[in-house]
């Protein structure tokens, strides 16, 4: 999870940073149009990585071993995150 924030955050630094030069040339177009992408783009990675966590995920943490007293509760952590991504 905490590769996927890293990433997921360096991508909207980086489109931040975009933003910013588009309102400091006033090109509300343009501003409009790379919102959008950045949305849209987000919104078309988060959904594969939630689809991903919640059915593989199980699988992940039992490859992780995580034990048996705690599993429940990790899946059920884990699929709260991933819909959080959304």
């Amino acid at each position: 999870m905490e590769i996927l924030l890293c990433v997921f955050l360096g991508i909207g630094n980086g489109a931040s940073i975009l933003v910013s030069q588009e309102m400091g040339r006033r090109n509300a177009d343009g501003l409009r149009m790379l919102v959008r992408t950045a949305v849209w783009f987000l919104y078309l990675c988060a959904i594969p990585v939630t689809i991903l966590a919640m059915f593989v995920g199980p699988a992940l943490l039992r490859l992780m071993q995580v034990p048996a007293d705690a599993f429940d509760y990790a899946v059920l952590y884990l699929r709260i995150t991933a819909l959080g991504t959304l």
